[in-house]
């Protein structure tokens, strides 16, 4: 968690000196997003995931997933719709691993953001993270 903090940190102010050195006007859009339990189907043996498995309480499929992953791209795309541009930094909550982030900046909607990730395994029972 300190790590993401530092980077992003660190993101935001090398983005206000880029700006900051005469280069002429840019705006950057941050931004966070909860993705609101984004988990896999698989069962990972060390995280609390049990109710986003198949046959857990929620019957989280593929199916579920995948719709799931496209909910969630639609939103960042009118994010990006409504600010003018794709975010430069997007902090997001609730996610399962660096999985579901790679699935979905592949989503067709916004893998012309071509963003890349930042994250790392958290303390959290359930297994669930934040990221870059």
């Amino acid at each position: 968690m300190k790590k993401i903090l530092l980077v992003f940190v660190a993101l935001v102010l090398f983005c206000i000196g880029a700006d900051a050195q005469g280069k002429g006007e840019q705006n950057y859009v941050i931004g966070f997003y909860n993705l609101e339990n984004l988990f896999d189907i698989y069962d990972d043996p060390v995280k609390n995931d049990s109710e986003f498995l198949p046959e857990g309480k929620n019957k989280w499929t593929e199916t579920k997933y995948q719709k799931k992953l496209q909910n969630m791209a639609k939103v960042i795309k009118a994010m990006k719709e409504e600010n003018g541009a794709w975010h430069a930094l997007l902090g997001v909550s609730e996610i399962e691993n660096r999985l579901v982030l790679e699935d979905l900046v592949m989503d067709p909607q916004i893998a012309e953001a071509n963003y890349q990730i930042v994250h790392y395994d958290g303390p959290d029972r359930r297994g669930a993270d934040v990221a870059l």
